[in-house]
């Protein structure tokens, strides 16, 4: 463009009008993205929606183990040895069993509390730490390798794929017995580190959640099927029956609308009184060995000391794919909890 064409349009105005009219386009880009921005906080206030981007990330995005809070396990096992010596009182390794997950407890939510207060509870961390907290990728990439294995009879393999789930000893076990295994851990792997802390996000946030999964980590820390936990562990196994109480009603109720449901109900709540210590447990572990028409719980080794369980379910025993479909029982219950909780919140909403 000439000198002369310039000066023409400058005192035109037409120049000037162009500007203004760039700087109008931008200024209104700018106003579009913070309403986005706005619309996905308010999104994300939702509980229902919330929970529900956490579920779906977590699943499909493998994160790190050192960043999920059951990465705080081996520091818990390391306190306890300071406590629970060999020759303290029996009442003296009981009373240090509830009061040193109490500390913990209380120190951890102080400590995500006051990282939430500094940040003034973005919504965006809020996400991020529901997300860190939940535990499903993990027990899913493990039940789908164990039914491929089982059905190729790789029991070895297969006993790779559960020992990080399992604590028992599966040296021993016939391929049935290491599909009930492997049904056992995901069952109560998934129901107490994702189904449960999920129904106490719903109901208390994102503190009930983190108590519910802090007390599911602690009980794997401080197991009472270990010899030395037999008393410091019992507290902390306590806690977690409590806590599994309205998760455990949530899932029976998601699950009425199955055949048989009040049936199975009723018959995993007899099942469940043959196992007084863990009565919570045990009748999930029922309830899901009814509705699969399978046979779980029996007796298994704990570092070469035999426990007895009682049998749970039905007489059949377990299948090769019997992992993977305790997967899809759980999962299928967990989404549908959510995808009803999110409904509900638009409808809340929007009314």
């Amino acid at each position: 463009m000439s000198i002369e064409e310039l000066a023409a349009k400058l005192n035109a105005g037409s120049l000037t009008d162009s500007l203004m009219g760039e700087n109008t386009d931008l200024s209104s880009l700018i106003d579009d993205s913070g309403e986005l921005f706005a619309n996905l906080d308010a999104l994300l206030l939702m509980p229902g929606a919330m929970l529900l981007m956490a579920v779906l990330i977590e699943m499909f995005v493998p994160l790190p183990k050192f960043l999920r809070l059951a990465s705080i396990i081996p520091a818990c096992q390391g306190l306890a040895r300071k406590v629970n010596r060999p020759e303290r009182k029996s009442s003296e390794r009981y009373f240090a069993g509830i009061l040193l997950p109490m500390i913990i407890i209380l120190g951890t939510i102080f400590l995500s509390l006051l990282l939430l207060t500094l940040a003034g509870f973005d919504p965006i961390l809020l996400l991020v730490l529901t997300t860190l907290m939940l535990t499903l990728h993990p027990v899913q990439q493990a039940a789908v390798k164990a039914s491929r294995l089982l059905r190729r009879g790789n029991k070895a393999g297969v006993r790779a794929v559960l020992s990080p789930l399992l604590l028992r000893d599966c040296t021993r076990l016939s391929l049935i017995g290491l599909a009930k295994a492997g049904c056992d851990a995901i069952c109560l792997r998934l129901f107490a580190a994702w189904f449960a802390p999920m129904v106490w996000f719903l109901l208390l946030g994102f503190e009930g959640a983190l108590l519910m999964q802090l007390c599911f980590i602690l009980n794997c820390a401080f197991n009472v099927k270990l010899a030395e936990n037999a008393h410091f562990g019992l507290g902390s196994r306590r806690m977690l029956q409590v806590m599994l109480l309205p998760p455990a009603v949530v899932f029976a109720l998601i699950n009425l609308w199955r055949p048989h449901a009040w049936a199975h109900v009723k018959l995993a709540l007899s099942q469940s009184k043959s196992c007084p210590s863990a009565r919570v447990s045990s009748f999930v572990l029922a309830l899901c060995a009814l509705t699969l028409k399978i046979n779980l719980g029996g007796p298994r080794y704990y570092h070469d000391e035999l426990l007895r369980y009682a049998r749970l379910g039905w007489s059949a025993q377990p299948g090769a794919s019997a992992p993977l479909q305790m997967l899809h029982l759980l999962r299928f219950s967990g989404l549908g909890l959510i995808c009803l909780a999110f409904l509900i919140n638009m409808l809340y909403t929007f009314s």
